[in-house]
């Protein structure tokens, strides 16, 4: 065993030790770390899509950088980037959803089988290089350089054979210029392969993680334990290559030496490529497969310290939308609500900040959940599988120059056009054309809905303008409401139905300060109706 041999197998025990404290201490716990979005979202952009993913405004409008945070207890970055997948990609066929859930609870309760996976994961850890780009474009595979590398080794070895049998000394120094020639290469080589070469060993590690957990003897996984067996076994050449490229140089100055003098770490880097090309399907799927169990753990894990949740029961037909006891998963404190959505949408109306918009991204983020991860959190979510588009938070845009108006038309339009699939659409709605003036608001908003409610669409509609309740019709009506004492303004955040018989616009402006003066005429121009 060489020293570098040694030292590797000493330091992998300390690894693993260091892990196992790891995985044990997070298990159940939200973890707090940096994610890059840039990265993740690069990866999903170039990745299958289901035909109805969350598209940016939805993701953005239900928060779901934030929901994903907590969900993301992922130890690899493969696992990183297809929790997020996941997330963006709701599954339309409940046989799926069910397999998916059954390893979610094979980990939830096997604590030997996830353990030792959860090892190996963490062995591969996360890789700040760009994998998405050596996983879907084509490598440079410098054909010169790959020739040079190999004919100078050659002509080191060939020196060096010489040399043995013919005892001339006078060999020495071709070889010691030579030796100085394959210096300058490595180090040459070095600078323009240091932007792949982590990828590349993150993708060789990725093989042979994959080919270890594959060899894992548990029935409860055994799909994706054949399936990484299959696959890693078609890569296995670009495995047992990373060790070589991937090696720590100053470790083992000799093995160091060997390397540079026979240009081993950039022979074996060209040759990697070479198999990653031929091998970039098998790769993808295995990096997508790894990536899910690690996902579903970190799913698993999430579970296990919520307070409550059900798995959903999904229907394949009509509009409807059943929950009790739903909450948010980004509250600290949550307070629950039920509501019955069929085959009609509801109207919300109701007080400032008394609750309208959680309560919307409530509904989405729950349908969402029941669709990726199986997991509701709520006493009990019944609803059909549906398209969830939404327009919550629509954003003006100085630099495209765009309006908020425009903004919010351009959101509403992807809400009616989904209207019109055969997948029903969930849709949330916060202030239809709040951008706009209240005669064209009005009769565009009840124009608007009442084209949804016709068409494919259960919709829950966020309004301040009461008149709505009264002009259009199917849609059942419901409300937040505040308290007034003492203290100011309290409120319960509890959903009520009916119609909001209050308004606060006018108390939180006297509660932040602004003039008697302007209150009262304010209050004047109200009980006169102008």
């Amino acid at each position: 065993m060489s020293v570098s041999e040694l030292l590797s197998y000493i330091l992998d025990k300390l690894f693993s030790k260091r892990a196992l404290r790891y995985i044990k201490s997070t298990w159940a716990h939200e973890i707090k770390r940096k994610r890059n979005y840039k990265t993740i979202k690069e990866f999903f952009n170039e990745s299958s899509k289901t035909d109805f993913y969350i598209d940016d405004i939805t993701w953005q409008d239900l928060n779901m950088n934030k929901v994903y945070e907590k969900l993301d207890r992922t130890l690899s970055t493969c696992g990183e980037h297809i929790l997020y997948n996941i997330l963006r990609n709701p599954l339309f066929d409940i046989n799926k959803l069910h397999s998916r859930n059954n390893i979610i609870k094979t980990f939830q309760k096997n604590e030997p089988i996830r353990e030792k996976i959860q090892l190996l994961l963490y062995k591969l850890g996360r890789t700040n290089s760009d994998i998405t780009s050596v996983l879907y474009n084509d490598l440079e595979e410098k054909p010169s350089s790959k020739l040079l590398c190999n004919i100078f080794a050659l002509l080191f070895t060939g020196l060096i054979l010489v040399s043995i049998v013919t005892r001339n000394g006078g060999f020495v120094f071709f070889l010691i210029l030579l030796g100085f020639v394959n210096m300058f290469l490595h180090y040459k080589m070095s600078s323009f392969i240091k932007e792949q070469i982590e990828s590349v060993k993150y993708l060789g590690c990725l093989v042979n993680v994959s080919n270890k957990i594959s060899k894992i003897n548990a029935e409860e996984i055994a799909e994706y334990t054949n399936k990484l067996k299959a696959l890693s076994e078609q890569c296995i050449k670009i495995g047992k290559k990373s060790s070589i490229v991937g090696r720590v140089e100053g470790l083992d100055v000799f093995g160091d030496y060997i390397s540079i003098m026979f240009l081993i770490q950039e022979r074996n880097y060209f040759s990697m490529i070479n198999e990653i090309e031929k091998h970039k399907q098998e790769l993808i799927e295995l990096y997508s497969t790894l990536g899910e169990i690690d996902a579903t753990l970190s799913i698993a894990s999430y579970r296990e310290n919520l307070d409550y949740y059900v798995e959903p029961s999904l229907i394949n037909n009509g509009k409807i939308l059943e929950v009790e006891d739903i909450i948010h998963p980004l509250l600290e404190k949550p307070v629950s609500n039920s509501i019955k959505m069929h085959n009609s949408g509801i109207i919300l109306t109701g007080s400032n900040m008394a609750g309208k918009s959680t309560f919307l991204r409530t509904l989405g983020v729950n349908a969402l959940f029941a669709q990726t991860i199986y997991t509701c959190l709520a006493k009990s979510y019944a609803g059909s599988f549906f398209n969830i588009v939404t327009s919550i938070e629509p954003q003006d845009n100085i630099i495209k120059g765009k309006s908020y108006y425009l903004g919010e038309a351009e959101a509403l339009l992807r809400v009616v056009k989904a209207s019109n699939n055969n997948i029903p659409c969930l849709t949330m709605v916060d202030e239809i054309f709040r951008g706009t003036n209240p005669t064209e608001r009005i009769n565009a908003a009840a124009e608007i809905m009442d084209y949804l409610n016709k068409h494919n669409t259960l919709a829950a509609i966020a309004t301040h303008d009461l008149i709505l309740t009264k002009i259009v019709k199917g849609y059942d009506c419901y409300y937040f409401r505040e308290h007034v004492n003492e203290d100011g303004l309290t409120f319960d955040y509890l959903i009520k139905e009916g119609i909001s018989p209050t308004r606060n616009a006018v108390r939180l402006l006297k509660l932040v300060g602004y003039p008697d003066e302007i209150i009262e005429r304010i209050e004047n121009r109200i009980a006169q109706g102008t």
